[in-house]
């Protein structure tokens, strides 16, 4: 029985040693763990830092995600990685990525034919310059299904996948920055002789693919607002050139003074006037209003324009003039586009006015008394139905008498709005225009002042043109 004791004190040495063992691995393993964690955080960030300063010295933004691709190829010992960015020219709601940047022999995914995808893999060069043209699709093809399903997925030779040619190993994940999809990171390895991806391998590749979503969203940001910043630039050059365009209007033709004015609601102007001598005695004036706002409206303005101008060189006479006119926009626009438009005639050597009105505002028309008239003659829009024999436009005519002003303008004079969306309104503005007895700039100057005061702070709607025409008095 003596051994007993001794045999007792055996197990619990050995017990004690046994967890002390298990202690001091299992401290160690954490501690291993702990390492590994803070190395692969020190390796994110240490990725991030470099990537950041080399963005504060590479001008375009690919360049440097061609700068991040190499870092994450390095850090996880891939044969090659590659990176898709969402890509902005799709199709609303589709979900197309493009190749960005991409490092090593990466495989070509799309279909092409053996000679050639070889080639162009083997040639870093090639196989750079051919990424930045592919594109991929949801749900089409073995990238499409992970852009599709939004999950990360690690392809190994062990699962039965049909991967591309040449490739043994695969991890996918796609990039999102904010709850936002924003492009796919890829990393591929082609030899049998490495080891297939682990889960470790998927969780590193996962972090790093912070970096990678940053950068993608970067390079969306820099691209919408290039492309922002270059529409802008576009919109001011039409503009300029639309201002350009704008003809020339003598203050004084014999006895008669002319004024116009005209300011767009947004970059480019939908209204438009012309004034254009027929002859030595024959002035016509156009005033006109295309349906829409800004480029499309600038477009349609432009055209109409140019039909104007080319019709002027075969006048006739006005109702002669707005039938060619509404034949040839009909023919060379949508169904939805139409112009309004008023065309006055000035016959200065009897002082004669003819005037037709295709669905514009009236004319208005103020005698040396101060009496004022309104005329808006029979005529639909321009461009909305064809010409037949029912196409009718109404021509009134009258004197211009001594001391007698005109007014054409568009309807972004009237129909101005303020805080509380009041319109300023047709008998408003009729008895500005009645009530005011001096010059057509002064004119213009004292109405549209009026329209401001009243429009305040509240930013303009439409698009606003203004001309004013007037006869010497007898006595002047």
């Amino acid at each position: 029985m003596d051994f007993i004791v001794p045999l007792l004190f055996l197990l619990v040495v050995l017990f004690l040693t046994t967890i002390v063992t298990w202690g001091v691995t299992s401290i160690h393993n954490l501690e291993s763990e702990k390492l590994q964690i803070q190395s692969r955080q020190e390796s994110h960030q240490r990725t991030l830092r470099l990537f950041t300063e080399k963005l504060a010295t590479v001008k375009e933004t690919f360049e440097a995600l061609d700068i991040l691709v190499s870092q994450i190829w390095e850090e996880i010992n891939a044969e090659s990685v590659g990176i898709y960015v969402l890509d902005s020219s799709a199709e609303p709601g589709l979900k197309q990525v493009k190749g960005a940047a991409c490092v090593g022999p990466f495989p070509i995914f799309s279909e092409m034919s053996i000679g050639i995808e070889d080639k162009i893999i083997e040639n870093s060069r090639n196989r750079s310059a051919h990424f930045k043209k592919e594109i991929i699709r949801s749900g089409e093809g073995l990238l499409g299904e992970v852009i599709d399903s939004m999950s990360s997925v690690n392809f190994g030779r062990y699962q039965q996948i049909n991967l591309p040619r040449g490739i043994d190993t695969m991890m996918a994940v796609p990039l999102t920055f904010e709850g936002r999809f924003i492009g796919l990171i890829v990393a591929v390895n082609r030899k049998q002789t490495t080891e297939p991806y682990s889960n470790n391998d998927l969780e590193e590749f996962e972090g790093l693919s912070i970096q990678a979503a940053l950068a993608a969203s970067l390079i969306l940001v820099y691209t919408e607002r290039q492309k922002q910043d270059r529409i802008v630039q576009e919109l001011a050059s039409y503009s300029k050139m639309q201002k350009l365009l704008l003809p020339a209007i003598p203050p004084r033709l014999g006895v008669y003074r002319f004024a116009a004015y005209q300011t767009p609601a947004m970059e480019v102007s939908g209204d438009f006037y012309d004034f254009a001598e027929l002859d030595e005695n024959r002035v016509l004036v156009i005033v006109a209003d295309a349906a829409g706002k800004n480029l499309p409206a600038c477009l349609m303005t432009s055209m109409c324009r140019s039909f104007v101008r080319c019709l002027n060189d075969r006048f006739t006479d006005v109702e002669s003039f707005l039938l060619d006119l509404n034949r040839l926009i009909h023919a060379h626009s949508d169904p939805s586009q139409f112009v309004t438009l008023n065309a006055l005639l000035i016959d200065m050597s009897k002082h004669e006015c003819k005037f037709g009105c295709a669905g514009h505002t009236p004319l208005l028309l103020r005698s040396a008394s101060g009496e004022l008239k309104v005329l808006k003659p029979a005529g639909h829009a321009l461009g909305m139905w064809p010409n037949d024999e029912s196409t009718h436009f109404e021509i009134v005519s009258f004197n211009f008498e001594p001391g007698m002003k005109i007014c054409l303008y568009s309807d972004g004079i009237n129909e101005a709005k303020n805080r509380l969306q009041e319109l300023f309104g047709d008998g408003r503005f009729w008895k500005l225009f009645q009530e005011c007895a001096e010059s057509p700039k002064k004119t213009i100057a004292h109405i549209i002042g009026e329209v401001k005061k009243f429009s305040e702070d509240t930013p303009q709607a439409d698009d606003q043109t203004l001309m004013v025409i007037s006869r010497r008095p007898l006595d002047a």
